[in-house]
């Protein structure tokens, strides 16, 4: 939910705080599949699903904010 705020946000020109929910929700959601790897490992596979969209969508927001 909160990436879905951040995108809303920062369309209507509230970058700051668009950007800080953004990566704030994808964030959470990548450490989120980090546990579950870490401590399920059994369940590697929704663990990843989990984990990789995020991690790419804060790395793709990092990526854009240093070009």
């Amino acid at each position: 939910m909160l990436v879905v705020l951040g995108s809303v946000l920062y369309a209507a020109d509230r970058r700051d705080v668009g950007l800080t929910l953004v990566v704030a929700g994808a964030g959470s959601m990548a450490a989120a599949g980090v546990v579950l790897l870490v401590s399920s490992p059994s369940k590697a596979r929704a663990a990843l699903v989990q984990l990789v969209p995020p991690a790419l969508g804060v790395l793709a927001v990092v990526v854009g904010l240093t070009a």
